[in-house]
């Protein structure tokens, strides 16, 4: 089972899956890094490997307008697919169907045959998120789960190509932050193989969670154009450039263009958070990275705008469970 690529300018590319990929007797975590540098762009390709459920991270800067996706084998497989940067759309010409990708979006994919192709904007990054569970996995985990889950379960038991939401669905902090868990796990072995596992199972229910508040909210939205939504993310972008001191909702309002009400819904619509724990969530994360760089805890909580380190300290462990003092790589080795 694998995938080939073939760029609009005639150059192939053949992506060999590891062997055993979902070998369900497996105890180990496996993991494996591709990179091609190809007349048509840079492709890296990070794999880990589990019992029945396969995690890859891509990273592509692609140089011609379109490449051309076969996946010659079966793919009994349902995958949680998230785009982090670039957008662009994915057709599948056997099911005669599309796929939008934007940035901080998400969807679950059942699509047992696969021959396409995927268009994105040329030289500009390309980063994605997959979790594949073997169907049986998926459906054992999803059982008695709601009846929308259930309509979806029902289409991969029928054999039937189907996608949750027709453009996505926002990824929030949460997601983001239990994928970048994934890919900077701390631990070695039996733990790691638990680790993953558990932070495979969390994304499933966030995307689960956040598919039921798109369900609830859909009548209702508060973004009536295109062009609210590129003002929601002009914010998001202002927010993380400004998280040490964020300006007030007002403020932002007057900066996006929009009215408080419909800036507050409408944020929490396209990223499922409110504003101000979008900030803290970000700011939190920074400060684990930093941490993790052994930069001191005084200077991660100054650099970060929290007013003193006993404040910093509480909302870190309220967010992580330890302390920032044993947040480091040497108390994680």
């Amino acid at each position: 089972m694998g995938m080939n690529f073939r760029s609009a300018s005639g150059t192939w590319l053949e992506l060999v899956e590891m062997p055993g990929l979902f070998d369900i007797n497996q105890t180990l975590v496996r993991e494996r890094i591709d990179k091609f540098s190809l007349s048509f762009g840079d492709v890296e390709f990070r794999h880990i490997v589990l019992p029945e459920i396969y995690i890859v991270y891509g990273d592509m800067c692609i140089r011609d307008r379109w490449v051309q996706m076969e996946a010659p084998d079966y793919r009994d497989i349902v995958e949680l697919h998230f785009i982090l940067t670039g957008k662009g759309v994915i057709t599948n010409h056997i099911a005669n169907s599309s796929i939008v990708l934007a940035p901080n979006r998400q969807n679950i994919f059942y699509t047992p045959r696969f021959s396409g192709r995927a268009e994105c904007d040329p030289n500009i990054p390309f980063r994605f998120f997959e979790i594949h569970f073997t169907k049986d996995k998926f459906l054992h985990l999803v059982q008695d789960c709601g009846p929308a889950l259930q309509t979806f379960c029902d289409h991969i038991i029928a054999g039937r190509d189907m996608q949750l939401s027709e453009h996505g669905l926002p990824s929030s902090s949460a997601t983001m932050q239990c994928i970048n868990d994934i890919l900077n796990c701390p631990y070695q072995g039996g733990l790691k193989l638990l680790f993953l596992q558990a932070k495979c199972m969390e994304l499933l229910v966030l995307e689960a969670q956040a598919y039921d508040l798109h369900l609830k909210n859909n009548q209702k939205s508060a973004l009536k154009s295109d062009y609210d939504r590129d003002r929601i993310h002009f914010v998001k972008d202002y927010l993380i450039a400004n998280a040490v001191a964020p300006p007030s909702l007002s403020e932002l309002a007057k900066l996006s263009g929009l009215n408080e009400f419909k800036l507050k819904k409408g944020f929490r619509e396209v990223f499922n958070d409110s504003i101000i724990n979008y900030v803290n969530e970000y700011k939190l994360v920074q400060a684990k990275e930093q941490l993790l760089s052994n930069v001191p805890i005084k200077h991660v909580a100054e650099e970060l705008g929290y007013s003193s380190i006993q404040y910093f300290s509480k909302m870190f462990k309220k967010k992580f469970g330890v302390s920032p003092g044993l947040f480091t790589r040497d108390a994680l080795d």
